[in-house]
């Protein structure tokens, strides 16, 4: 007998019109399948929030200024175990040369135009980072404090970054209350507009990693060699930052410097509360002039956040998340969302709640789709027992 309702219930739902409401025939089996129709003056907001995306777990590191990104990197290179396990001692090992060497993994736009810099990170005082950190305060206190190096052009492929006898020196062998820190390295901003990514110490393949050669000649009771020490870096990062670039659309999502948006209604949750979600979906529609596509498609991820404070953007966001495909030449998309709205049944009592939208992969590219705001929609199809 439950199945025959049960199958009842979903003919009828199937029949139903957006508006309308079906009442099955009073008794033990009664339902009541309902439709909602949000449209853009339904939303109390579509927002769009920066995300940093500093981050010391992506296998990539990026130096330049592209579309809404300006990123510098940070290297540390500090297992120096092989030249401590020679026979001679620190005062018979003199380095007579260094250099860092990055693999490239991606260029955009015109870096052959850039200058690259370096910094050194203030070697008094330890600065440390982990996956965890805050970045943003991390690079307040370090930037003020960083004394330059030296500047060299882009080169193709690989890029050698030189590095003075008596910086390798102090890292190797620092002398007391000195701290090896590391280095930054950016890039003069001329309007130049670029970007390059290089393999970061995350990468899989060891051979990508960022490395230190060392040209060293080794004074032992034999006599002198030279030999050639490599270190990997064991700690890199990228810092990211919005880059001006004018006018910036007013509903989208991006990647570099992240930015996702964020849809709040006040009839969301009265639209689910105590009822059976039988679909729900978003609909918009493309903006192609403010959008940039690398890709014949990009995929983002619709979920649901929580915040006790939307001011101060203390966001919890869901672990599940509904994905869907974008692409290049059709600028409509509707992207189920079910299980989101049900992630949103279980935290009604929060005191803020909605859903946001974000690109996939948001450390890996340089995309943006915007969104017109108007054409932002959401059904909502439930029945209440």
């Amino acid at each position: 007998m439950h199945k025959l309702w049960f199958f009842l219930t979903l003919f009828i739902l199937m029949a139903s019109c957006e508006k309308d409401q079906v009442q099955l025939p009073s008794g033990p089996g009664t339902a009541t399948v309902d439709s909602v129709l949000l449209t853009h003056d339904d939303f109390d907001s579509l927002t769009v929030k920066y995300n940093s995306s500093s981050s010391s777990s992506s296998i990539y590191n990026y130096v330049g200024g592209y579309r809404d990104a300006n990123c510098k990197t940070v290297l540390v290179f500090t297992n120096f175990t092989a030249l401590h396990d020679t026979d001679a001692d620190a005062d018979s090992l003199v380095v007579t040369s260094a250099r860092i060497i990055l693999s490239e993994y991606q260029t955009w736009g015109n870096p052959e135009s850039f200058t690259f810099q370096t910094f050194l990170i203030p070697q008094t005082e330890e600065y440390s980072w982990s996956d965890t950190s805050d970045f943003d305060t991390y690079w307040q206190s370090v930037n003020p404090q960083l004394t330059p190096l030296n500047t060299f052009p882009y080169t193709s492929d690989s890029l050698v970054i030189p590095i003075g006898t008596d910086v390798a020196d102090s890292w190797w062998n620092p002398e007391e209350d000195v701290t090896n820190n590391g280095i930054v390295l950016n890039y003069h901003s001329a309007g130049e507009d670029a970007m390059v990514g290089y393999y970061s110490s995350d990468y899989s393949s060891v051979s990508n990693w960022p490395r230190l050669e060392l040209t060293c000649t080794v004074f032992d009771s034999s006599g002198t060699k030279d030999s050639t020490f490599t270190v990997y870096a064991n700690r890199d990062f990228t810092y990211s930052e919005l880059r001006n670039t004018g006018t910036t659309p007013p509903f989208f999502v991006s990647q570099g410097a992240i930015r996702r948006a964020f849809i709040t209604s006040s009839l969301l949750l009265p639209a689910v509360e105590g009822k059976s979600i039988n679909y729900a979906e978003i609909s918009l529609t493309v903006n192609p002039l403010e959008s940039h596509f690398d890709h014949d498609s990009l995929t983002v991820y619709v979920g649901l956040f929580t915040s006790e404070d939307w001011e101060t953007k203390n966001f919890l966001f869901s672990s599940y998340q509904n994905p869907a495909k974008i692409y290049k030449d059709n600028p409509t998309v509707s992207i189920p969302v079910t299980e989101v709205l049900m992630d949103l049944q279980d935290n009604s009592g929060t005191a803020v709640n909605g859903l946001f939208i974000r690109l996939g992969s948001e450390l890996y590219g340089f995309n943006q789709i915007a969104f017109d705001p108007d054409s932002v929609q959401m059904k909502i199809v439930t029945t209440e027992f």
